[in-house]
C-alpha cells in the first residue's frame, strides 16, 4: 500500500500539527549547532577534542539517568506541559554556553544541554502513538524525521556561512540561534494548541483502552530492554557522522575542512529524500525491523571499513570515499530509525506510556554516552581499530532475530492477559 502523503498526514493528525512545525523550527538550530558546536567549544571557549567529548560523554550519562523521571512526569502532570517545559529548558540551558568560562562550568552546561533533548523524543512518540492509528504511526514519525531532516539541513548550511567569518559575534550566532529556535517551538506548541488537553485526554484513553493502569515492573520490561540494548549499537551512526567523520577528515586526511560541512548536508538531504520511502516499505512489521535492524549493522560495518581506507587517499579519491561513506551511512541512519520506530511501539509493554517509550530511549541515550568515547578511540588509534569495531558490529548481528522474537512473545502474553 502506498504511504498517505504528507497534506494526508496532516489532515487524519490536526492535533500534532502542532507538534510537526515546532520540531522543523527547532531542528533549524539543532543543526546549526551540530554543524557548529564543537568549533564554538574549541575555538571560541579554548576546549580541547577531549574535554568536549567529555562533557558530550557525560551530559548523555545524566540524560540517560534522567530520561525516565521525565516520562514518568509527562505521565502524571500531562505530556502536553512537559513539551513545552522541555523546549523552554532547552532555551535557556544552550543559552548558558555563553557564559561558559571553564571546563568545570561547561561540563555542568552539558548535562543541563542533554537531558530535555532526551526527553522530547519518547514524549513526541506518546503523542503520535495517542492520536494515530497502529498503521499511521511510523508514517507520522517518518515525516516527523524529513522535517527535522530538512531543517537540519537549513541550519547546517547557515553554520557553513556563520563560521566562514572568523569574528566572534558569528561564531557565538551558532548558539543565540538554537536558542532562539527552542523558544520558538515552545510558542508554537502553545499557539498551535500541540500542547493542550486533547493529547492528554487522547493519552488517557489510549491507556484506559489497551493497558491496565498498574505499573509495569522492571522484569517485564527486560526483553524490551534487551531490544533497545541492540537499538542503541544501531544508534553508533550518530557518533560516526557528528564525531567519527569530522575528526577523520581533519585529523587523518588532507581534505579541506569544506568537506566536513559538505558531508553534514549530504546526509540531511539523503535523509528528506528516502526517510519516509524506507518507512514505507518497513510497512511497521516487526518481522521486517528484524531483518533491517541486521542490515542496520552490517552497513556501519561497512561504515568503519570505508573511514580505515580514507587516510592516505589523494584529494579526488578521498572526496569519493567520503561521500560513499555517508551514503552508506546514511542508509544505515534511516534503516536505524524506521526499525527503531516500529519495534518501540510495537514492543511497548504498555501501549501509550511515556515512561515506556522513555524506556526504550534509553538505548539512544547509552550510545550517546560510549559512542563518542568508542569512535575518537577509533580516530587515535588509526585503521586497525576501525577494522575491529567493524567485526565487533557484525558479531551483533546474530543476536537480532532471537532477543526480538522473545520481545514479540512477551508483548503477545500481555496482550493475552490482559484481553
Amino acid at each position: 500500500m502506498k504511504p498517505p502523503s504528507s497534506l494526508e498526514l496532516l489532515r487524519s493528525a490536526p492535533v500534532v500539527r502542532g507538534l510537526l512545525v515546532a520540531s522543523l523550527v527547532d531542528s533549524v538550530g539543532t543543526g546549526m549547532y551540530a554543524a557548529g558546536g564543537v568549533i564554538y567549544f574549541t575555538r571560541r571557549l579554548g576546549l580541547t577534542a577531549t574535554q568536549v567529548g567529555l562533557g558530550v560523554s557525560l551530559g548523555a550519562l545524566v540524560a540517560a539517568l534522567c530520561v525516565v523521571l521525565v516520562g514518568r512526569a509527562a505521565d502524571r502532570f500531562g505530556v502536553g506541559r512537559m513539551l513545552v517545559g522541555l523546549r523552554l529548558w532547552s532555551a535557556i540551558a544552550f543559552l548558558c554556553f555563553l557564559f561558559v568560562d571553564g571546563v568545570t562550568v561547561f561540563l555542568l552546561v552539558a548535562c543541563l544541554v542533554a537531558v530535555p533533548e532526551r526527553g522530547w523524543h519518547p514524549l513526541a512518540s506518546t503523542v503520535v502513538s495517542a492520536v494515530m492509528s497502529a498503521e499511521r504511526r511510523t508514517d507520522v514519525l517518518a515525516f516527523m524525521r524529513v522535517l527535522r531532516n530538512s531543517g537540519f539541513a537549513l541550519g547546517g548550511l547557515l553554520a557553513a556561512g556563520s563560521l566562514s567569518i572568523t569574528s566572534g559575534w558569528a561564531l557565538s550566532a551558532v548558539i543565540w540561534v538554537n536558542a532562539l529556535s527552542f523558544l520558538g517551538s515552545a510558542t508554537l506548541l502553545l499557539v498551535l494548541g500541540a500542547a493542550g488537553p486533547d493529547i492528554q485526554r487522547a493519552v488517557s484513553r489510549l491507556r484506559a483502552g489497551t493497558e491496565s493502569t498498574r505499573r509495569v515492573p522492571w522484569r517485564a520490561r527486560l526483553p524490551y530492554l534487551k531490544v533497545a540494548a541492540l537499538d542503541s549499537v544501531c544508534c553508533l551512526h550518530v557518533s560516526l557522522l557528528s564525531i567519527g567523520i569530522p575528526l577523520s577528515v581533519t585529523l587523518s586526511t588532507d581534505l579541506p575542512t569544506w568537506a566536513v560541512a559538505s558531508a553534514y548536508v549530504f546526509n540531511t538531504v539523503l535523509a528528506v529524500l528516502f526517510q519516509r520511502r524506507v518507512s514505507g516499505a518497513l510497512k511497521a512489521s516487526v518481522r521486517s525491523a528484524r531483518v533491517v535492524m541486521g542490515l542496520t549493522l552490517a552497513l556501519l560495518a561497512a561504515t568503519c571499513t570505508a573511514l580505515a581506507l580514507l587516510p592516505g587517499l589523494s584529494l579526488m579519491w578521498g572526496l569519493v570515499c567520503l561521500a560513499s561513506t555517508v551514503l552508506v551511512l546514511t542508509a544505515a541512519e534511516l534503516s536505524q530509525a524506521a526499525a527503531s520506530w516500529t519495534l518501540a511501539l510495537g514492543l511497548a509493554p504498555r501501549e501509550g506510556s511515556a515512561e515506556i517509550y522513555a524506556t526504550f530511549e534509553l538505548g539512544f541515550s547509552a550510545q550517546l554516552v560510549f559512542g563518542p568515547l568508542l569512535v575518537a578511540a577509533a580516530v587515535d588509534h588509526g585503521r586497525g581499530s576501525w577494522v575491529v569495531l567493524a567485526g565487533a558490529l557484525l558479531a551483533f548481528v546474530p543476536l537480532v532475530a532471537p532477543v526480538i522474537r522473545r520481545a514479540e512473545s512477551r508483548r503477545a502474553h500481555e496482550l493475552a492477559s490482559s484481553g
